[in-house]
């Protein structure tokens, strides 16, 4: 395992902002992609199967969608941590990912501060 300064910094900013965005895309229901394991069938975006006519097929075909979350939050953390890593000011980059939770917390809960819907 390496120590160096900007692995640290990679680190500790991968490590917090996958887990506020995978909290960010699970509340809000944004995943790169839809698994349906039972059918071998992977599709672009979030897909809810909403089958009228038959609605056991919710059943047959269940979609999963905790693979395409994680990569979401894992891309996203990915291009954050790579530039907490390379830039001079890596400092900086890790004191914004301290104050991330709070804004992961506003975000997911749907209001503001003051109490409003964002």
């Amino acid at each position: 395992m390496t120590s160096s300064a900007s692995f640290r910094r990679f680190a500790f900013a991968f490590g917090t902002t996958f887990a506020i965005l995978y909290v960010v895309a699970l509340a809000r229901d944004v995943a790169l992609f839809t698994v349906f394991p039972s059918l071998g069938v992977v599709l672009a975006g979030t897909h809810h199967t909403r089958d009228v006519a038959d609605p056991a097929m919710g059943f047959l075909a269940p979609a999963v969608y905790w693979y395409g979350w994680a990569v979401t939050a894992a891309l996203g953390a990915l291009m954050l941590g790579f530039v907490a890593a390379r830039s001079a000011g890596g400092k900086a980059i890790l004191r914004t990912a301290q104050q991330l939770p709070l804004l992961a917390h506003r975000v997911a809960s749907g209001t503001d501060r003051h109490g409003g819907y964002c």
